[in-house]
């Protein structure tokens, strides 16, 4: 965290159930590109600031939701106090990473040379295209151009416009394998900011911009690109009160239907349908961009869903869903004889995804609360609407 082997936050980035080809070895390593960043802020000088006194603290360790918390701060003088919340859901069609970023500045700092979150910087990677959209679709594409070179910036600070999530998607990518790593599969990474809050100089700010960098041109002339989520356009300098909030999903999914062997047959579909294209993370957004109430509990996030229990019982109805949904319910007195339910047709059937006994749900501990958490992943593919039940078994 303290950036003793890397300048960065994100040192890696990995695709699974992804084979190279037909005839590809099934757990084989995954290739998706190298890793990203979170804030990065220059001092006067040009500079970048050194994250000091970064703290982990390992919440949940899965597997249905890992959760870890990092706190610090930028610079000895703590100009920037930075909090982070990671979690990994449980899954069995691609990779999801969840962050929930939060920047607080206490001094100011130029905006020059600096970025909100980073999404590249791979030494082997080459991204035929760079597609970026919101809640409706595609707002526009970046392919390469001719006589390109390193540090070129085709797409500086645009603001993506219309309703979130937006996305910003890197489809037909390709990672450039040496000779010992043929075998390995690849996939395409992703990023979708599902919520953007930023205050600049007591100026709300509620649409992200984003920049796309030419980071390395490959030998075979093709590019990589690398995507920042910046600060809007115009903007010289932070200010003392400043504040940034990002939710924010990084996917790798597979490029086509052959390359994926998992079990989800919803997404083998899809990618049948839409080979290496903007559409499979478009899915991802917009399908998981969650709509739940429920009685009983306090919706305190609606991807992940957390619930706050009120009552010994729960009732939440669903709108949307991608792949397996994690729903976590906290504020238990205790977890003996819970067990969740689909309301189908006025019918209670039990949730039971069980391999070998009670091994797809989590419980967790909360000592600062002296109450427990269940944390359970939810089937919503194909599912326009849903309602479950927390309570306990009679």
């Amino acid at each position: 965290m303290d950036h003793s082997l890397a300048n960065n936050f994100v040192t890696d980035n990995r695709g699974m159930l992804v084979r190279n080809g037909a005839n590809g070895p099934l757990w084989e390593w995954v290739e998706a590109g190298w890793g990203g960043d979170w804030l990065s802020v220059n001092n006067a000088s040009g500079q970048k600031i050194a994250p000091v006194g970064f703290k982990a603290y390992y919440a949940a360790h899965g597997p249905c939701l890992s959760e870890v918390k990092y706190s610090g701060q930028l610079g000895k003088n703590r100009a920037v106090s930075v909090h982070s919340t990671v979690r990994v859901p449980r899954s069995d069609d691609y990779v999801r990473t969840l962050f929930n970023n939060i920047y607080n500045f206490h001094a100011a700092l130029p905006t020059a040379g600096s970025w909100l979150f980073k999404v590249g910087n791979s030494h082997n990677y080459s991204t035929p295209r760079v597609c970026y959209g919101n809640r409706d679709g595609l707002l526009g594409e970046r392919l390469p151009f001719a006589g390109a070179k390193s540090g070129d910036t085709p797409v500086n600070q645009l603001e993506l416009t219309g309703e979130g999530p937006w996305w910003i998607a890197f489809p037909e990518s390709k990672v450039h394998l040496p000779a010992d790593r043929s075998n390995f599969g690849t996939a395409a990474k992703a990023l979708i900011i599902r919520s953007y809050k930023a205050t600049f100089g007591g100026n709300p700010v509620s649409h992200p911009s984003i920049s796309l960098i030419v980071d390395t041109v490959q030998p075979d002339g093709s590019l990589d690109y690398t995507a920042l989520l910046t600060p809007p356009a115009g903007l010289t300098d932070y200010h003392f009160g400043d504040k940034v909030e990002l939710d924010l999903e990084w996917i790798t999914v597979p490029h086509n239907a052959v390359d994926y062997y998992g079990p989800n047959e919803a997404l083998r579909q899809h990618l049948a349908e839409f080979p290496g294209s903007w559409e499979t993370v478009h899915r991802e957004a917009v399908g998981n961009d969650l709509a739940v109430t429920a009685v009983g509990a306090t919706v305190t996030s609606n991807y992940p869903v957390i619930l706050r229990m009120e009552k010994p019982k729960a009732t939440l109805a669903i709108q949307g869903g991608v792949g397996h949904a994690p729903v976590r319910f906290e504020g238990l007195k205790s977890v003996d004889g819970y067990k969740l339910y689909e309301i189908v047709k006025s019918q209670r059937v039990e949730l039971n995804q069980a391999v070998k006994g009670n091994d797809f749900w989590q419980t967790d501990f909360d000592s600062t609360t002296g109450t427990y958490s269940i944390t359970y992943n939810l089937p919503l593919d194909g599912k326009p609407s849903s309602r479950w039940t927390l309570k306990q078994a009679e």
